[in-house]
């Protein structure tokens, strides 16, 4: 494959990988918005204590193999049938185990009603390990178009029969169908987009060959998702399900969309920067472009729901979701940071450094194990604060290992970034000036004021870009510009 030819399909991917999380953000939210106002905290709470150990099925069933195909050179069907295999068994082996152990899980929280519902979700292991390789196969090709079909469809159909069955009254169980149907329909649209299909072989030779790569890249998975969710094991524990209802809706609102935003970029990097991976110039200019675009889009994001978070709240979750105000200010201050982290891990998995992923994933987990639990004795807040530093003690030590590789300086990222900071800051301030202002109207509706808001905030950010003729801004229209062209004709 020629220079031009990966670089059409990284844009390609970047694109439909955008619009695939743009589609399931959109989708997600306005689902997550009218269920907030059908269901109560505490029913988020329960759901979100299960769905600690239920959203771990993807590092489970995957164990490492489907990126390490990724990054391997010549994969052939004795590879792909034989990972298929091993998944589909160590999923079928770990719905077992966890449907067994659900009652240690209600005993754990205290709450009975949690046992019925890990036994039924414990299937989405199962179901996750049937499609590992055909997601892995159109990530290889940098096909994610495919993707964003199959996951739109999901997330919107699992969506509406969410709110339909809240609507009816069945409470905390909407959430368990959203979360099950969504995994079904996923693995069936996969199957019917995918030509490839597993065949009789298998060959422990394959898993030999994948292996180093594979046990450093789970552990490193397994490490980041444990310590990741150690907030809201301790919340569901030492405080109440309420508590975590809120902290897990404020984490959904603001950390799930910047999460995905930057998966999006790492996605499409991860398989590029493995058929380049020689070329570490041409990773590094790539690498600084894509960084730029996705903080583009993330900055303002994050300072303006910093500024707006009151306003947002009382519009569109109502009255009894109040108190996660302060939460959604802190993350913002973290969806900041986290968003240009999760790049990081392209480099290390493209270029083959999982084993330099797991040591400073170690480095990360004790800073974030740490802040949590100091912060658990101030509640929810505080627990929030912890993992702002956190984030804001790791951010440079990622950023110094995942450069160094590529030979890029932490003074040449951050120079890369702060105009973008910058002019997303003053665009804060001319929001928040504009929110003030309205909020002497008493007349006004709160959702009229938010629509004011992200118009000025929009507008603003655009002209400044413009102005300030920021570099991010041009790679985003070139980014965008042949879409903009096939959809003129």
């Amino acid at each position: 494959m020629n220079g031009k030819t990966l670089r059409n399909r990284t844009i390609s991917g970047v694109f439909w990988s955008g619009a695939n999380q743009f589609g399931m953000f959109t989708s997600a939210i306005i689902t997550s918005i009218i269920l907030a106002r059908l269901l109560e905290p505490e029913d988020f709470g329960l759901i979100a204590m299960v769905n600690i150990i239920i959203e771990f099925a993807r590092i489970i069933v995957s164990f490492g193999f489907g990126q390490a195909l990724i990054q391997k050179q010549g994969i052939t069907e004795k590879d792909l049938s034989t990972v298929f295999w091993f998944n589909a068994g160590l999923g079928l082996i770990t719905t077992f185990i966890v449907a067994f152990s659900a009652s240690y899980v209600a005993s754990f929280y205290n709450e009975p009603e949690l046992q019925f519902i890990t036994i039924v979700l414990s299937f989405n292991f199962l179901i996750y390990s049937l499609n590992v390789v055909q997601r892995i196969i159109f990530i290889k090709a940098i096909d994610f178009k495919s993707i964003a079909k199959v996951e739109i469809m999901a997330t919107i159909v699992s969506g509406f029969s969410s709110v339909l069955l809240a609507y009816w009254g069945y409470g905390v169980w909407s959430l368990v169908f959203q979360t099950l149907t969504m995994a079904i329909i996923s693995c069936v649209l996969l199957w019917y987009l995918s030509e490839w299909k597993p065949k009789m072989i298998f060959d422990w030779q394959s898993i030999r060959d994948i292996w180093g790569f594979s046990i450093n890249l789970f552990g490193s998975q397994s490490l980041k998702y444990w310590t990741g969710n150690i907030d809201k094991v301790l919340i569901g524990k030492y405080l109440s399900g309420s508590a975590l209802g809120l902290y897990r809706q404020a984490y959904v609102v603001v950390l799930n969309p910047i999460n995905r935003i930057g998966q999006v970029i790492m996605q499409v990097l991860f398989p590029t920067f493995a058929k380049i991976q020689e070329d570490r110039n041409l990773v590094r200019n790539i690498f600084l472009k894509l960084n730029r675009i996705t903080a583009l889009v993330t900055f303002p994001l994050m300072v303006g729901m910093f500024v707006c978070s009151d306003t947002f709240v009382r519009s569109l979750l109502g009255p009894k979701w109040i108190s996660i105000i302060p939460i959604l200010k802190i993350f913002s201050c973290i969806g900041l940071v986290s968003s240009i982290n999760e790049l990081f891990k392209s480099i290390f998995l493209g270029l083959g450094y999982s084993n330099l992923l797991f040591k400073v994933g170690l480095f990360e987990r004790f800073t974030l194990i740490g802040g949590v639990v100091i912060g658990l004795n101030w509640g929810i807040e505080g627990v929030a604060l912890g993992l702002l530093a956190a984030a804001l003690v790791n951010l440079p030590v990622v950023m110094y290992y995942g450069g160094g590789i590529i030979n890029l300086s932490v003074v040449k990222q951050l120079t890369n970034l702060f105009p973008i900071l910058f002019t997303a800051l003053i665009m804060g301030a001319l929001v928040w000036c504009v929110n003030l202002q309205l909020s002497q109207f008493n007349e006004l509706k709160k959702i009229v004021i938010l629509a004011i808001d992200v118009f000025a905030g929009v507008f603003s950010y655009g002209l400044l870009a413009y102005i300030f003729k920021l570099k991010a801004f041009y790679n985003f229209l070139e980014l965008i510009a042949p879409y903009a062209k096939a959809f003129q004709k």
